[in-house]
């Protein structure tokens, strides 16, 4: 479950539409479509940079007595290697599938949260800002270790060349030298 006043992304949106991507929610009667781009400005926050525009078509839909926001997101991010360290540029496209809830009050019990659950989403008064939706949408979107290619090699952990630019021995060394000692030490 998520709450939507966290995280404060107001310092580094910047968006075509004046900064943020609030929606009156008492405005919506049945379906209201949201199509646009916002960017988020934010540079090489733990080696991700989302400085391009984000493309939603987003459709919010009155469902009782909340909503549901459905929609492809189309971005590109600016990744760090975890092999080799080189900065690069990947494309994603997403979904959002989430469900709208007003805030009920705060449970004092620990609860133990379903698979349907994880789809909503809250907020508190009768405002949304879509905007932490989207850039959670996003996050969720990076992987564990962004490699710049499925077959980058990496640097090499003993003299720092990158080994997908050159090939170096020092690995093999290191290694033979480490076989050879094992190999004494089981034949004893």
């Amino acid at each position: 479950m998520r709450h939507l006043d966290t995280p404060d992304l107001s310092g580094y949106i910047k968006s075509p539409a004046g900064g943020s991507l609030r929606v009156r929610l008492r405005e919506v009667e049945e379906v209201v479509s949201l199509t646009g781009e916002v960017t988020f400005g934010m540079e090489d926050i733990e080696g991700i940079n989302a400085t391009e525009p984000v493309f939603y078509e987003l459709v919010l839909r009155r469902e009782g007595e909340g909503f549901s926001l459905k929609g492809p997101l189309r971005f590109s991010l600016g990744l760090t290697c975890s092999r080799c360290l080189k900065s690069f540029k990947e494309s994603f496209e997403s979904f959002i599938d989430l469900r709208l809830l007003a805030e009920q009050d705060i449970w004092e019990e620990e609860l133990e949260l379903t698979s349907e659950e994880t789809g909503v989403a809250f907020f508190k008064g009768e405002e949304v800002d879509l905007a932490p939706l989207i850039w959670e949408e996003m996050m969720l979107c990076v992987p564990i270790k962004p490699l710049c290619m499925e077959d980058c090699k990496g640097i090499c952990p003993y003299c720092g060349k990158d080994r997908n630019l050159e090939g170096c021995t020092c690995g093999d060394q290191k290694e033979s030298a480490l076989g050879e000692k094992l190999k004494e030490f089981l034949n004893r």
